[in-house]
């Protein structure tokens, strides 16, 4: 394994992960200060860099982009926008576990099981880490 202080990058991820050690589970006082440390591992000033705002009602590409994902997944789980979110979960848990606990088969998320060809549909198209720098 090579020092981290030859890799800055490593340097300021290893931070970040020590930092994210640290945290107490307060949400809402943790959550931009945690933001803001991810953007800053990842070589930006922070997330005002990316002409990202928190807890802004001002429209931003990272809000339109979290907003149609949530709106997806509820749509994919049959939540209606009414529907409390944790407590929708907490009961779909418990309505899993039940039916694992019968022997059920549960899905899982994504591909069906029963979908013939796979790997027709898995590309390799993504962005990749150069792990020699």
């Amino acid at each position: 394994m090579a020092d981290i202080r030859e890799n800055p990058i490593q340097a300021t991820l290893a931070g970040f992960a020590d930092y994210g050690k640290s945290l107490k589970g307060d949400e809402k006082g943790e959550a931009q200060v945690f933001c803001d440390r991810l953007f800053q591992a990842f070589g930006h000033a922070g997330f005002h860099d990316i002409g990202e705002t928190l807890e802004s009602h001002k429209s931003s590409p990272v809000r339109t982009a979290h907003e149609a994902l949530d709106k997806t997944v509820r749509e994919a789980y049959g939540m209606k926008s009414k529907d409390d979110t944790l407590e929708f979960l907490l009961k779909f848990n418990h309505e899993l576990a039940d039916k694992e606990s019968r022997g059920e088969t549960i899905q899982s998320p994504g591909l069906h099981a029963s979908y013939p060809d796979p790997a027709k549909l898995v590309s390799d198209d993504c962005i990749r880490v150069d792990r020699n720098s």
